[in-house]
């Protein structure tokens, strides 16, 4: 049977019929007070913080909390707001019924024939389960393959247009060589002269041998700056950045559009993987939306998307303390494990 309370600064003292299990704590609708807001339960004389609530942060919290019937229960809040407090009364509440014999029987036969019901429930459940499990895998198959085609294109692409730059940067200094073939040879031609009279050559051969040996020194230099940027280019950069949280990003398509906004809703397309690989969900057809910044999503998606531009495509790779941390999410995501999302952010509001 459902429960529920709303707890403020006035004490609320109450003593439960039944055992009672609290499950939810949330702020009220009507919340206004940004400051933190405790809520406090005075039990079998001693005072004990529950949860702690704060507006635009974290406004509800999930309680496994049993009170045993019969003991008085004491709930307060320390801040400016109102918590609601819900939950079950447990399947005590409803006593035991004296029945005979006859009648214990006749249950026991229905529960044993539900129970076989049940079980032939379950085979067919499980049956098509796998069949459902099987159809995603195919279908998660074809995406990766998609993406992993767009990935190779893109690849291909980059690596077309560093070829293509490397051969601009030797082209260059190619077509300027000739001019290292302006030797002064012409220069040498007075030498037949030597058929005349041999003393006037003499004057004339020095004069003429001086300019050529100016110009021909002159065309190295050309060369060696032409050469400059081929030295540059082997200067090797890494697009994988690494920041302080230890979560890692990629940049596969920067986008030409708005950021996000703390607190605003972004709408993504997504597929995310384990590091062995495996898909554990995806998003590539139909937009998954969230509040960015206020904790809807996991750390890493929060710190990850938020210096995206919308039309971008970005590789997370998310340590497990920014995802789902020692717990996991079974059966899926195992303890501790580190998370890669491949996200494209289709659109942000401002």
């Amino acid at each position: 049977m459902f429960w529920g309370i709303e707890i403020s600064k006035v004490p609320v003292k109450f003593t439960p019929a039944f055992d009672l299990h609290i499950t939810t704590a949330c702020l009220s609708a009507v919340a206004k007070d940004t400051g933190r807001n405790v809520l406090q339960v005075k039990y079998d004389g001693k005072t004990y913080s529950l949860c702690s609530l704060k507006l635009n942060s974290t406004e509800h919290s999930t309680l496994d909390t049993n009170f045993e019937e019969g003991k008085e229960i004491e709930f307060s809040v320390s801040g400016n707001n109102t918590i609601c407090l819900t939950g079950y009364f447990v399947d005590s509440m409803f006593g035991d019924e004296e029945q005979g014999d006859e009648e214990d029987d006749e249950e026991e036969e229905d529960e044993e024939e539900e129970g076989m019901e049940e079980d032939d429930e379950e085979e067919e459940d499980e049956e098509e389960e796998d069949e459902e499990e099987e159809e995603d895998d195919e279908e998660d198959d074809e995406i990766n393959k998609e993406l992993e085609k767009q990935i190779l294109e893109q690849a291909l692409k980059r690596k077309a247009q560093i070829e293509a730059d490397k051969n601009k940067q030797q082209k260059k200094p190619k077509q300027e060589e000739p001019v290292k073939q302006t030797t002064p040879v012409k220069p040498a031609s007075p030498a037949p002269a030597k058929q005349t009279t041999p003393v006037k050559p003499a004057s004339p051969a020095p004069a003429k041998q001086t300019t050529p040996t100016k110009q021909a020194a002159t065309p190295t230099k050309p060369v060696e700056a032409a050469a400059k940027p081929v030295a540059e280019k082997k200067k090797p950069t890494s697009s994988v950045v690494t920041l302080p949280s230890g979560l890692q990003y990629e940049d596969l398509v920067v986008g030409n559009g708005p950021s996000p906004k703390s607190g605003k809703k972004v709408s993504v397309k997504y597929i995310g993987k384990l590091t062995n690989g495996k898909t554990f969900d995806s998003s590539l057809r139909t937009p998954f939306s969230f509040r960015i910044g206020i904790r809807e999503v996991i750390r890493g998606w929060d710190i990850g998307v938020a210096s995206m531009k919308v039309g971008g495509k970005r590789r997370l790779t998310i340590p497990s303390d920014l995802a789902y941390g020692k717990s996991g999410a079974p059966p899926t995501i195992p303890p501790n494990a580190a998370l890669i999302f491949d996200v494209e952010l289709v659109s942000c509001a401002q």
